[in-house]
């Protein structure tokens, strides 16, 4: 998975240290459950708005990419 995400000029981050009161992920067996992850991209900017009022759709895609490669992050500290 490593490879194909440097393949494709994805660097996964080191997640940041959660900012409120919880706890990242947790892991329960062969599941993990993932909470509070926000779209900050690789630069540190958050990205803000409603979808569609404050955001076109591909600034919407952008934001839920970001999204989840941050939460690549947290599994990859996990696993």
């Amino acid at each position: 998975v490593e490879d194909k995400l440097s393949e494709l000029g994805i660097k996964v981050p080191t997640p940041p240290t959660p900012k409120g009161n919880y706890i990242s992920c947790v892991r329960v067996e062969n599941m993990v459950h993932v909470c509070g992850h926000i779209p900050q991209t690789a630069d540190g900017n958050l990205i803000k708005g409603k979808l569609g009022k404050d955001l076109s759709i591909e600034e919407g895609y952008k934001s839920a990419r970001a999204c989840a490669i941050n939460i690549l992050g947290t599994l990859k500290l996990e696993l």
